[in-house]
């Protein structure tokens, strides 16, 4: 629940500082006194958009802290500690915003995202605007009223789930059945170029082997002419002076016979004696090549053929005869994927089957639970809208049903929720927005707020003049409700109705003074007898009178016997 609310420099809010007690807290005060300036700043604490200009003139920031008690609450507790945000009984939530409208959030001192703060606000503050009677009209809502009281929002959302499960794969199908043609063309073609590249059998390295044996043998007669002269010219058969190894030898023998007088020519001696000797095992090397080499026609044009046949599939795939292996492979894996997009088709009707039957199943609970919530609320509703004013007033839940076993899904299942309404007896259920008024659609909005109220899991609820266009007796049991409504979670109540505000079990006073020229919002705990003031204020006006006086101590009275029966 709510324990506190501090606020610094917000709007005409200099430093206010509110406690908040269990049960029933009503805020009155004059139009325009700043209650809805309460409600904003507490909106922003719990993670609310901040705009610039909300900061108080001559200040530099705004500050709202509100410190709720989790004592009762320990997924909360679960929740913090799971973000590391020291989970305990009490849980301080800070947000300031600057003068430029940038803000900051603060959960227990540690600073964190907005969304942070919104997730949290959401599970613990619960507010039920004067206009939500208008958001009653529209189907959605309706749908989404009758869930909650049913209590089945979690089996909605794994409807949803699977219904976008059953989307998705439908969609998929869609595209495979569209591509499947092209899918079994393209299945054609590749197969058919693997077998040719299958047959080439082509092995790695193999193309560039080929084209240089080719070479080879195609130049084969003038590589032999060549080293025939290339060793004639380094040593002829004979080993006469001609040759060049011959002669090199003849110099290294006259330099050997000088280094004898002239020691300084050694390092050519042993140039001259290592030129021989590499001389004469180049020389040894081309008579080896020599002795091996011949020309081999016949290797020649298997080769030849084969170079050809390489060359001619290359073109065919524009591609060097080199990357021919590769693309094999690449070939191989693109009909991997096409076989495996076969096997999806016949995968993903499977799966499509599963969905729609684990859909239709949960599809069948939620409806059965729809049917008896839709009896139950119905009987509760009318209960409370006649105690309301209203009555010969009835409401009835139509679900419509859209949809069985054979129809396709749909996200919230097999019906659609219509909150249809009678205002006169004998007159047919017609929708909300063809027969009540604005009045009656308020009671009536009030009456499913209240009894949707008991069943939520947060801690604070906050009425914000929901009694609009209500007074008298019906007033005076819209306060019991909400006073009711107190016994079992913290209800916060603002109001300008005084029979409301007499159930409450404390009171608020919000008004505003001018100090220096400048209007400034307070707010001022009632005790016994200004709350006395108070209601006969809220009952005849700015003058207050003995008759006033006697008529607010009188509903005061009337509430405190009526909560005693109530707790009897």
């Amino acid at each position: 629940m709510l324990l506190s609310l501090q606020i610094q420099n917000y709007t005409i809010v200099d430093d206010l500082a509110l406690d908040f007690t269990a049960g029933m807290t009503v805020l009155s005060g004059e139009t325009g006194a700043g209650k809805s300036i309460l409600l904003n700043a507490l909106g922003l604490a719990l993670g609310d958009r901040a705009e610039s200009g909300v900061v108080a003139p001559g200040s530099e920031r705004a500050e709202i802290v509100a410190i709720f008690s989790l004592s009762a609450r320990p997924e909360l507790q679960e929740w913090l500690a799971a973000r590391e945000l020291d989970a305990n009984d009490e849980c301080i939530i800070r947000r300031t915003i600057s003068l430029e409208g940038r803000s900051r959030g603060y959960i227990n001192g540690h600073s964190v995202p907005l969304t942070h703060l919104k997730e949290l606000g959401e599970g613990l503050v619960e507010l039920h605007g004067q206009h939500a009677h208008q958001s009653l009209l529209n189907r959605e809502q309706q749908r989404q009223l009758l869930d909650s009281y049913a209590g089945i929002t979690t089996e909605i959302k794994q409807l949803a789930d699977l219904y976008q499960q059953w989307r998705q794969l439908m969609e998929e199908q869609e595209v495979l059945s569209r591509q499947a043609l092209d899918r079994q063309s393209r299945h054609d073609l590749i197969s058919f170029q693997l077998q040719e590249l299958e047959q080439l059998n082509l092995q790695p390295g193999e193309a560039e082997a080929i084209e240089a044996e080719y070479q080879r043998l195609s130049h084969m007669s003038e590589i032999i002419s060549t080293i025939a002269t290339a060793h004639n010219q380094l040593n002829s058969d004979d080993g006469g002076p001609g040759s060049l190894l011959s002669q090199v030898q003849s110099v290294e023998r006259e330099i050997s016979r000088l280094v004898t007088v002239d020691a300084r020519l050694q390092s050519t001696l042993e140039l001259l004696e290592g030129a021989a000797i590499q001389l004469n095992e180049a020389t040894s090397e081309l008579k080896h090549y020599l002795d091996r080499a011949e020309s081999d026609p016949e290797r020649l044009q298997q080769l030849e053929d084969r170079l050809t046949h390489l060359q001619d599939l290359a073109r065919k795939h524009r591609i060097p005869a080199e990357a021919l292996l590769q693309r094999y492979h690449e070939l191989a894996a693109q009909l991997l994927t096409l076989d495996a997009s076969d096997s999806r088709v016949l995968q993903i009707t499977k799966e499509i089957d599963a969905v729609s039957s684990d859909y239709q199943q949960l599809a069948v609970t939620i409806s059965r639970a729809r049917e008896r919530a839709a009896t139950a609320l119905e009987k509760a509703i009318n209960a409370n809208i006649r105690t309301l004013g209203m009555g010969d007033g009835a409401i009835q839940i139509e679900l419509e049903k859209l949809h069985d076993n054979r129809s396709p899904p749909s996200p919230y299942g097999h019906e659609r929720i219509a909150f249809m309404v009678r205002t006169n007896p004998g007159h047919p259920f017609q929708p909300l927005n063809k027969v009540a008024s604005g009045g009656e659609l308020s009671r009536i909005s009030l009456a499913i707020q209240v009894i949707l109220a008991s069943s939520h899991a947060v801690s604070t609820m906050i009425f914000d003049e929901v009694d609009v266009g209500v007074g008298g007796k019906t007033a005076e049991m819209v306060g019991y409700q909400l006073h009711a409504l107190g016994e079992r979670t913290q209800v916060i109540c603002i109001t300008h109705q005084p029979q409301v505000a007499a159930q409450g079990d404390q009171h608020l006073l919000i008004h505003k003074v001018k100090r220096n020229g400048k209007s400034n919002t307070l707010v001022k705990p009632l005790d016994e007898q200004s709350r006395v003031d108070e209601i006969a204020r809220m009952s005849g006006g700015a003058q207050i009178s003995e008759l006033t006086r006697t008529h607010a101590k009188e509903m005061l009275q009337q509430s405190r016997r009526y909560c005693m029966a109530e707790k009897k």
